[in-house]
């Protein structure tokens, strides 16, 4: 919402309290923003956003504890602030563009089979001893055994 459209809906009275919301806690805010973003900039938007929404809710009066309902809507901005990063950081650095699959190409893939084919071959053509010593130490882990006694 642009600022003349919140300036038009708020009294000249509305608009002195807002002021003296922001003397009193512009500063503490921007200290309670900038310990927990990475930019000063964020910071401060961050900041004038917790004044705009005081703005918009219209019973300011009413609130018992002024100070502490500032800091809520400054944690919630905060929250929103996190989700809204965290969705850019999922899906912006993807769009638009390529990513390349970690799986393996299709003629990858039948080179494969045909070099697992000749190592199948060799592994038939051993002794059974030398294939049952060469199986058992290269697919069931064992490294050694104890020769019967």
């Amino acid at each position: 919402m642009p600022a003349g459209d919140l300036r038009r809906r708020s009294s000249p009275g509305e608009e002195r309290e807002l002021e003296r919301l922001a003397e009193r806690f512009r500063l503490p805010l921007l200290r309670f923003f900038e310990r927990r973003v990475a930019s000063v900039d964020d910071a401060e938007e961050l900041s004038q956003e917790v004044f705009v929404r005081l703005l918009r809710r219209t019973d300011l009066r009413e609130v018992d504890n002024l100070e502490g309902f500032v800091f809520v809507v400054a944690a919630n901005l905060l929250k929103d602030h996190y989700r809204q990063k965290a969705r850019h950081r999922d899906t912006g650095p993807l769009l638009g563009m390529d990513v390349e699959s970690s799986a393996p190409s299709p003629s990858a893939i039948v080179e494969g089979r045909a070099d697992l084919g000749v190592l199948l071959a060799a592994i038939d053509e051993l002794a059974p001893k030398c294939r049952a010593a060469f199986v058992m130490y290269r697919f069931d882990e064992v490294v050694s055994v104890a020769p019967p006694r």
